[in-house]
């Protein structure tokens, strides 16, 4: 074998080919067998757009987490 004959380590010879560690063990999945984890995104409704953003005009000085508070106390 090679690496037992020249003494050559896999983390030398993988850093030297810039290749991480952690790829070298694991097959990556093919493009079109990936998938995002968790329930696909659920589109937003207008009403919930146009209040979020009638809430941020009035209020232009909160952040947006503030304003997503706001938006959460109107009735």
């Amino acid at each position: 074998m090679v690496v037992a004959e020249n003494n050559i380590r896999l983390t030398g010879v993988l850093s030297a080919l810039g290749i991480a560690m952690s790829s070298w063990y694991r097959r990556p999945k093919n493009l079109d067998g990936r998938q995002r984890p968790g329930p696909q995104p659920q589109p937003i409704t207008t009403e919930i757009v146009e209040a979020v953003v009638t809430m941020a005009k009035e209020n232009p000085w909160y952040g947006y987490k503030r304003i997503a508070v706001m938006c959460r106390q109107e009735p």
